[in-house]
């Protein structure tokens, strides 16, 4: 079973404006999505929230990305996103 990716429009902004800064981006941040749609839990839950942090290749351009989110049964709502 996997989970819908909801992502709030500031983490639409910051993926757009990642893309633009590493070339590589945009497969990692799917790679991010596809794993938290299958298993979310895998993530560090601070209170009610979870953070999960998938290591970069910067020599690769693929950066650090480190998302906030909330998930049920049937959804991952990603609020947060930040990347080195």
């Amino acid at each position: 079973m996997y989970r819908t990716i909801k992502e709030e429009n500031i983490v639409e902004t910051r993926v757009n404006s990642a893309k633009t800064k590493y070339s590589r981006f945009e497969d990692a941040f799917d790679a991010l999505k596809w794993i938290l749609a299958r298993k979310p839990e895998n993530g560090i839950k601070i209170d009610n929230k979870f953070l999960y942090k998938q290591n970069g290749q910067i020599d690769s351009s693929v950066p650090e990305i480190t998302v906030l989110y909330t998930y049920n049964e049937n959804e991952v709502n990603i609020l947060e996103i930040k990347f080195d």
